[in-house]
Parts: structure tokens; C-alpha cells; sequence
């Protein structure tokens, strides 16, 4: 088809700038919910020479040691359910590092062009395959505007599904011109970015079968399909053995109730609900005003019986889908090549092949969501054929000021959703604010309350946790994270009883993750048990040695305790690690000073008056027991 030469680089230049513009509000944000733990907190990000280990390394690998405000990263370190394999995200995160560090706007700007970059394949491809310049333009300005695409775009750590796509979308475009090495690579990146890619073959097949361009059974037809195939699928069993290989296996460990009930319901109860959940995408897709970061339990409750709306639905639409690609076989293929695009690209991420760690998550919708607004593009091109005859200029305007208003709806509500993902906090609020019947989302609002210092906070936090214990009553039993922060939460009440149980709870669940081991040894503090708070303390300090904060205070109760030569082992160890740690030399001067070494303490007390960035607390209590030690010549005189 011969397409004007201007339009080659005007539409695809304009759809560029459509996703740039509409997703530009995104640049001013901050890192919300996981990219802190993936970025902030992550080592094997913050140097390029770590990049070869990424490719032998899980996605959660290098968070272990670290801590967080919510205690997400331990949860996830380690874990095989959380255990993923992505290693050129990770890769792409390392250089967003290196030009400008925890910045959040070099993150941001590179979803942004990343979505940019597919909405233009998106056009590229519907060209190769047969839409008119007008319907592959609709339907990829459909896209870049959507608001489902709002998670993956805003949120530093849905790049994956914009890395998937690029190399989706692009091997299949390049493979539809013939340029086969081109299609290889764009294959191997997506695949290296999530696993999703996985059903290129499957598309180049479909695109090929759509166009005629499968010989089907004759002599040449299984070496043929070898020349036109093989190196996807080479590509694509050489991934999976890697992949393999490094997460120890092919599909993770079931999640967590709380987090993927559909994991843990059966038979018939299982099929109504992975068909529920199929169905309120297509819901989203087509009426986007409820999103949510969150669709974890209860968030849409379980169907028990065929009759539910949200079967019934779900049958019905992904029925009449289906229908229409069957239809389109015969009569027009290129639904069936949209329709195909939908199905076969949603088949990995719906639960039904092998479970994905949540019921419904809208950035897994991304690259399926493709398929339908190429749809949407057929239909602009019926609608533009039928009303171009004579005589119905009038409803061709109406129709187009229609389309007009639509692309308007969605930009408008993507820009309003755009609002939410700000800040954890605003996203948490919203997501509590779309599905209140969630157990989850009001513990992650809760455990983002948590970490900030006001009185308000702590109460409003306190609320959410209760809502969330009311709602999923195991939930301080069934998850190490809700109950190591339900249990801080308490202890910051005053709590002490209810926070142990609780802070005993996490530990039992999660026995190598340090947090709550600190939390506890201030609670036995508390409670007078300071034999269990010392031992609980170093359980954390073998777990977390840098952890300034409980070497602090362990070394303070033996101190307290008269135990002077174990608070001067803490004290030392300390500052082993951070000789600039002042707390760590008011301790080691507190201990010599009981030691009866008073020279050596005086040197450590003078110490921390001579620190510029000692605490002003540290330099008071310095002060005060410097006025305590006996003047230096009677010290030397004894």
C-alpha cells in the first residue's frame, strides 16, 4: 500500500508527542511503593559493573539487607513467590543510575519515552497488517492516552511492561518486513525484560497465518517453518533454561492469601474466578473510572456460583471477543489478528496458565490492551467509509466529534489519575478510596502512615490497620510484614503486650528477616525483660550488622545494666563500622568510665564534643559526665 511520504513521519511524530504530553506530569513525581526498594535501597543498581550479575540474579536479590518503612523489601527478598527474573530492567535502572543517580526524574522520563516509543509501534505494526493510515492511527492514539496504561507509565516499577512491548511490538513489526535478525533481538530484550514476551511465537504465527503467508502442508512446509520460526524458539528455550536455572525452578511458590486468593480456591470456585477477574479487565478497558494499585483480597470479592455479575459478564465479553476474531476468520482477518493480539499476549498473566501474584493488576493489561483499541481503529475506518458517502457529511462530523470526545474523556481521566500516583501516600489513600472492601490496601496506607512522625498519622494509621484486621482477621498471623507493623504501631500506643504477640507473630513467619527483631528488643525493654531484649538484639545484629540503631541501644541497656565490658565490645563494634557513629563514642567513653579507665574515657567524651554533627543530646550527656570524672591531675595522682 502506497501511503503519502509526509504522513510516514507526521502521524507516528504526533502520536510520539501525544504519550509525551499527556504522560509529562509524571516527570515532577517521586518514587512510590516499590521503586524505593528496587532503586533507592537496591546496591546492584547503583554501579554498572553489577550489570553481568544481573543476569545470574533474581529481581529482589540485592534488597535483603537492606530496611524499609513498610518491611516490603524483606518480605520480598528471598521469598520464591516474589522470586523474578528481569535482568535487563535491572540493567535499565542501573543506568538511569548512573547519569543521575536516586533522581526520580531520569526514571520517570524513561517510562515516559518508553510508552512514547510503543504507541508508535503500536501504528507501525497496524500498518504492516493491514490498517489504513487512519484506523492505525486511531487506534495507537487510543492507547497512548488510555488511563488503565496509567500503573505501568507513572510507576518506576512497571517499566517492564513498556520493555516487554517494545520487544513484542518490534520483532513482530520487524519480522512482518522481513528483517529477521532485528526480530531476534527485539525478542531476546523482551523476554530479558519480563516474561510475558514469551508469546511472540505465537504472534508472528498468527500475523502470518492472517496474511497468508504460511505454505501450509506440503514437502517444503516443515523446513520452511524452521527457517521462518526456529531462532524464536531457540531464543525462547535458551530463556527459559536460564531462567530456570537461576530461580531454581519454573514456577514460583503459591503467594499468600491475602496478596493471590485465587491460589488457594479450587476447582469449579477457581475457574468462575480467574473468568471474573478476565472480565473486569475488559471492564476497565472499556470504562476506566475506578482504577486501583491494589486487587488483592477483598478487594473484589469471590464468586461462588455462575450467576455472579462479575461471570456473567466476564462471559459474555471475552464470548463475544472470542466470537468476533472467529467471525473475522472469513469475512475480515485483521480482528482476528487484533483479537488474537489480546488473547494470546493476557494467557500468561491470567492466572490461568500459571498464577502471577495477584488476582488483577492493570499494568499486566498493557500489551493486551493493544489488540483492542486496534479494534477500535477497524471501527473508525467502517465509520469513515460508511459516513463518506454523499450525503451523510452531517453524521460524519457528528460521529467525528464523537471520536473527538472520547479521546478527550480518556486523556482527561489519565491526567486525574496521573494526581494519584504522586506519592505513596496519595496512592495508597486512592486505592482504599476505589476498592474499601481490600484487606491489603489499608495496610499499605496503614504502614505508610506509620512512617511519619506525627500524632494524627499514628492514629489514622491505627485505623487502617484495624480495617484491615477486620476485614482479613489472619492477616497478623498469615503475613510477617502486616504483623511486624501492626506490632511497631502498638508499641508507639504504648501497646507493649499486644505489640510482642504480634512482633513474635512476624518473627515466627519470617525467622531471617531482622526488623522486627528490632522493634521486639525495645519491647522487652519496656516490659522489664531485658535478658530477652539483649538476645533478641543480637539475633538482629547477626541478621543486620550495620544496624547503628540496635547496636546503639543494646550497647546502652548493658551499659544501664552494669555490664561494662560487653557495652564496650558494642560500643567498639560500632564504631568499627562508623567512626564517625557519636553515639558509639558516648558509649565507649559511658563504659570506660565504669571500667574505671577515666583518662580514655574523658578522651572519648571530649570526642564527641569536638563533632561537629554529633546529636546535641550526645554533646549534653557528654557535658554532664565529663563534670562527673574527677579533675585530670587527681586521675593522675590515683
Amino acid at each position: 500500500m502506497t501511503r503519502p511520504a509526509n504522513n510516514r513521519v507526521t502521524l507516528p511524530a504526533v502520536l510520539f508527542l501525544l504519550a509525551l504530553a499527556v504522560y509529562a506530569p509524571t516527570l515532577g513525581h517521586q518514587f512510590v511503593y516499590d521503586d524505593r526498594a528496587l532503586i533507592e535501597q537496591n546496591p546492584l543498581v547503583t554501579r554498572l559493573s553489577a550489570i553481568p550479575s544481573l543476569f545470574v540474579s533474581d529481581l529482589w536479590s540485592g534488597i535483603g539487607a537492606s530496611r524499609s518503612a513498610d518491611g516490603a523489601i524483606e518480605e520480598a527478598a528471598g521469598k520464591q513467590e516474589y522470586r523474578r527474573y528481569r535482568p535487563l530492567l535491572m540493567a535499565s535502572y542501573a543506568l538511569n543510575y548512573a547519569v543521575d543517580g536516586v533522581n526520580p526524574l531520569g526514571y520517570h522520563l524513561v517510562n515516559v519515552l518508553l510508552h512514547a516509543v510503543v504507541s508508535v509501534l503500536l501504528y507501525l505494526v497496524a500498518l504492516e497488517v493491514g490498517w489504513s493510515q487512519l484506523g492505525a492511527f486511531v487506534a495507537s492514539a487510543l492507547f497512548a492516552v488510555h488511563p488503565l496504561h496509567t500503573e505501568p507509565v507513572a510507576w518506576v516499577a512497571g517499566r517492564p511492561e513498556m520493555m516487554m512491548a517494545v520487544g513484542v511490538l518490534g520483532a513482530l513489526w520487524c519480522h512482518l518486513r522481513g528483517r529477521q535478525a532485528g526480530a531476534v533481538a527485539l525478542f531476546t530484550l523482551g523476554l530479558f525484560s519480563k516474561e510475558q514476551a514469551v508469546v511472540l511465537p505465537a504472534l508472528v504465527v498468527l500475523a502470518d497465518a492472517c496474511q497468508g503467508r504460511i505454505a501450509w502442508p506440503g514437502r517444503a512446509f516443515w523446513p520452511a517453518i524452521f527457517r521462518r520460526y526456529g531462532s524464536y524458539l531457540l531464543v525462547l528455550v535458551l530463556f527459559l533454561a536460564l531462567r530456570t536455572a537461576v530461580l531454581g525452578g519454573f514456577q514460583p511458590a503459591p503467594y499468600a492469601f491475602a496478596e493471590n486468593p485465587l491460589e488457594h480456591v479450587e476447582g469449579a470456585v477457581w475457574l468462575l474466578n480467574v473468568l471474573k477477574m478476565a472480565g473486569h479487565y475488559l471492564w476497565l478497558s472499556l470504562w476506566p473510572a475506578a482504577l486501583s494499585i491494589d486487587y488483592s483480597y477483598n478487594a473484589l470479592p469471590l464468586a461462588t456460583t455462575p450467576l455472579d455479575p462479575g461471570v456473567l459478564w466476564a462471559g459474555a465479553a471475552w464470548g463475544s471477543l472470542m466470537g468476533l476474531g472467529i467471525w473475522g476468520w472469513r469475512r475480515d482477518r485483521r480482528m482476528s489478528s487484533a483479537v488474537g493480539l489480546t488473547v494470546l499476549s493476557f494467557l500468561p498473566v491470567a492466572n490461568l496458565l500459571m498464577p502471577v501474584g495477584s488476582p488483577i493488576a492493570e499494568r499486566l493489561f498493557y500489551l493486551p490492551l493493544s489488540g483492542l483499541c486496534l479494534l477500535m481503529g477497524l471501527l473508525s475506518e467502517w465509520i469513515s467509509t460508511v459516513t463518506g458517502r454523499p450525503g451523510r457529511r452531517l453524521t460524519r462530523t457528528m460521529i467525528l466529534g464523537l471520536g473527538v470526545a472520547v479521546v478527550l474523556a480518556l486523556t482527561a481521566r489519565t491526567i486525574v489519575r496521573l494526581q494519584d500516583w504522586k506519592t505513596s501516600e496519595a496512592l495508597f489513600r486512592s486505592a482504599v478510596a476505589v476498592v474499601p472492601t481490600s484487606a491489603r490496601a489499608h495496610f499499605l496506607l496503614g504502614s505508610e502512615l506509620l512512617g511519619k512522625s506525627e500524632p494524627k498519622a499514628l492514629v489514622e494509621g491505627v485505623k487502617e490497620f484495624e480495617g484491615a484486621l477486620n476485614i482479613y482477621p489472619d492477616y497478623v498471623r498469615g503475613n510477617a510484614v502486616f504483623a511486624n507493623n501492626w506490632g511497631v504501631t502498638l508499641m508507639k500506643l504504648g501497646r507493649y503486650e499486644e505489640s510482642r504477640a504480634a512482633l513474635e507473630s512476624a518473627i515466627a513467619k519470617r525467622p531471617g528477616w531482622a526488623d522486627p527483631y528490632q522493634h521486639l528488643g525495645f519491647v522487652y525493654m519496656k516490659l522489664g525483660q531485658s535478658e530477652k531484649a539483649i538476645e533478641t538484639w543480637r539475633t538482629d545484629l547477626t541478621l543486620a550488622p550495620d544496624d547503628m540503631l540496635v547496636r546503639l541501644r543494646l550497647s546502652r541497656l548493658l551499659l544501664q545494666l552494669g555490664r561494662y565490658e560487653e557495652g564496650l565490645a558494642e560500643a567498639n563494634a560500632g564504631l568499627a563500622r562508623d567512626p564517625e557513629y557519636a553515639s558509639g563514642h558516648y558509649n565507649r567513653g559511658w563504659a570506660l568510665q565504669g571500667l574505671g579507665r577515666l583518662e580514655e574515657a574523658r578522651a572519648a567524651f571530649e570526642h564527641v564534643l569536638a563533632m561537629p554533627g554529633a546529636p546535641e543530646i550526645a554533646k549534653t550527656e557528654a557535658q554532664r559526665r565529663l563534670l562527673e570524672l574527677p579533675a585530670p591531675s587527681t586521675s593522675r595522682q590515683g
